[in-house]
């Protein structure tokens, strides 16, 4: 870690002494990251020091948010899109903490959209947040070439996005340290979720190849399902870990199968904390 300055700033008439200044850089580098990406660029004109701070910075955080608030038009799009696209040209580590992107209806380019995503998992994030608000369709988001960028990735959230086959390939055997996923009203394209390190699994979606979506994750402790249109719901191979589960059931233009209620209940049987809500089914749970 590099030296702190020896020199403390300490302003005239008893006022409290300039701390930021004591502190390194790899701990200035780490406060920044804390900021979305806008604001840790603005840092620059505090001070001759803080001039290329940002460019190391272990995180890079855009949310279409941070230019125009929630309801984002197309003003807000193209003010993100130029920064978006000069900071990460600059922006220099290899490896980031973080890579969040959050983009709305207004993104009218998916080519930009695509470029970033690919961008900051190619840096090998350990969380990777992904997001399309007030969406009127889903983004496709393309990992069949970035497979190996997932190597030290801990916690995945996406949120209305298309997901292909080949992230599914990914999740079975890109994401050896994998430990928190949410998939919140994605689309895909993948029948099975397998890990042997998941220990948090969240999961609404639409599925486009099947009524059945399997999950095999021995070690899973907490999990959180919604049936939109899995007719025959899910299958479940966890192991004595899960004690925590939120299960709900409700098909699109239908009805979840009994018998997939009945399974998917039969599974949950080391479960200690269980919400329920939809089901139809009756079954017989152990107790102890």
């Amino acid at each position: 870690m590099e030296a702190a300055p020896k020199r403390v700033r300490r302003g005239g008439g008893g006022s409290a002494p300039d701390r930021l200044s004591a502190l390194s850089d790899d701990l200035l580098r780490r406060v920044l990251s804390f900021l979305p990406s806008r604001f840790a660029v603005q840092t620059c004109v505090l001070s001759k020091r803080w001039i290329d701070l940002w460019r190391s910075v272990p995180a890079v955080q855009l949310d279409i948010n941070d230019f125009v608030g929630f309801d984002a038009g197309i003003n807000g799009w193209r003010k993100m899109k130029d920064i978006a696209n000069e900071f990460l040209m600059l922006h220099s580590t290899e490896r980031l903490d973080v890579f969040r992107l959050v983009v709305a209806r207004s993104c009218r380019t998916p080519e930009d959209f695509q470029r970033w995503a690919r961008c900051g998992i190619n840096r090998q994030p350990l969380v990777l947040h992904i997001i399309c608000i007030l969406q009127m369709y889903w983004k496709d988001l393309r990992i069949s070439r970035l497979s190996s960028a997932f190597c030290r990735l801990k916690r995945m959230d996406l949120s209305f996005l298309s997901l292909d086959h080949s992230f599914g390939d990914t999740l079975n055997s890109g994401c050896p340290v994998l430990e928190d996923l949410v998939l919140y009203f994605c689309r895909h394209e993948f029948d099975v979720i397998q890990s042997d390190t998941l220990k948090n699994l969240s999961v609404d979606c639409f599925s486009q190849v099947g009524d059945l979506l399997v999950i095999r994750a021995p070690c899973l402790a907490s999990l959180c399902l919604g049936s939109y249109n899995y007719k025959n719901c899910f299958s479940l191979e966890a192991g004595n870990s899960l004690v925590r589960a939120a299960v709900s059931v409700s098909v699109h233009n239908g009805e979840t199968s009994q018998r997939g209620q009945t399974i998917l209940l039969g599974s949950l049987f080391n479960v200690s904390c269980l919400e329920l809500g939809g089901f139809s089914a009756m079954v017989c749970l152990r107790c102890y």
